[in-house]
C-alpha cells in the first residue's frame, strides 16, 4: 500500500462539519472552491492540496504565515449519501499564496457566491442585537426554503395527516444554525396556517422537542483512510457501525 502523505479527519456529522466551516468563514476563510470525489480518490486531492496549499499545517505555522500576510487554506470532506463520492470544500483566507493564483475561488461575503452545502443551505451574513458587528450563518438556500413551502403545503391541505408529521419532524432535523431556526419559525407558522385551514387546530401534530443550536463541542472525527478503506470494501456505513450519512 502506498504511504498515505495526508489523512485529514472527517467529522462524524453532518451538523459538526457545517459547523467547523462555518467557524472557518468567521475566522477569515472567505474564499472557497469546492466538488465532488470518488472516495478511490480522495486521498489523492488532499495529498494534493496539501502540497499546494498546505492544508495540513498546524496551528502556529497557520499564524506566522497570517501574520506574514500569506493565505491559509482548509480542506473539509463529507460524504455524499448513497453514493462512493464524498463532497469537498477548500476554503481560504486574504493573502499571498498559491490558492489564489491557482484556484477559481469565490468570495462567500459576495451574495451570488455563498459558501454552500450541495445546493441546500448557504452562509451568509446576519445581525445579532447583542453586537453591531455582522456575524456569519447558514441559511437555507431559497430552492430549499421554497421546497419546504411546497411541501408543508401540500401536507397542510391533504386528507392524510401523517405527511405533517413527517414533515415537522424532518424539519426539525434541520441544521440549527441561527438563520435557518429563523426560517424554521416562519416555516412552522405557514405549516400551521395551512392545517387550520383545512383540520381541527388542536390536532396538529406535535413539534419533536426543540430545534438543536449549532453549539460547539467536541465532535468525533475518522481519519479519511478509514473512510475510503470501507467504500473499497462494500461496506453501506462510510463510519462503520450502524452510523449513517445525514441527509437532514
Amino acid at each position: 500500500m502506498p504511504k498515505i502523505k495526508y489523512d485529514p479527519k472527517v467529522y462524524e456529522g453532518k451538523i459538526a462539519t457545517m459547523r467547523h466551516m462555518l467557524h472557518a468563514v468567521s475566522h477569515g476563510y472567505h474564499h472557497w472552491t469546492g466538488g465532488r470525489v470518488p472516495a478511490a480518490k480522495a486521498l489523492n486531492l488532499a495529498a494534493k492540496f496539501a502540497e499546494l496549499y498546505g492544508v495540513d499545517l498546524g496551528r502556529n505555522r497557520r499564524y506566522r504565515r497570517r501574520a506574514a500576510s500569506k493565505a491559509n487554506a482548509q480542506l473539509f470532506f463529507y460524504p455524499i449519501a448513497d453514493s462512493q463520492d464524498l463532497a469537498w470544500w477548500l476554503l481560504a483566507t486574504d493573502g499571498e499564496g498559491n490558492v489564489h493564483r491557482q484556484e477559481n475561488l469565490k468570495d462567500t461575503r459576495i451574495k451570488h457566491q455563498r459558501l454552500n452545502w450541495l445546493g441546500e443551505y448557504e452562509v451568509a451574513h446576519h445581525s445579532r442585537p447583542e453586537t453591531p458587528k455582522p456575524s456569519y450563518s447558514w441559511r437555507m438556500t431559497a430552492k430549499t426554503y421554497d421546497n419546504w413551502k411546497i411541501r408543508l403545503k401540500h401536507a397542510g391541505s391533504s386528507a392524510d395527516t401523517s405527511l405533517m408529521r413527517q414533515a415537522v419532524w424532518s424539519l426539525y432535523r434541520t441544521p440549527g444554525a441561527a438563520v435557518i431556526r429563523k426560517q424554521v419559525g416562519h416555516l412552522m407558522a405557514l405549516a400551521k396556517k395551512e392545517w387550520n385551514r383545512h383540520h381541527d387546530i388542536a390536532a396538529f401534530p406535535p413539534v419533536p422537542g426543540t430545534l438543536l443550536y449549532m453549539s460547539h463541542r467536541q465532535d468525533d472525527v475518522q481519519p479519511l483512510s478509514m473512510l475510503v478503506a470501507r467504500v473499497a470494501k462494500g461496506r453501506k456505513s462510510w463510519f462503520g457501525g450502524r452510523r449513517r450519512v445525514s441527509t437532514g
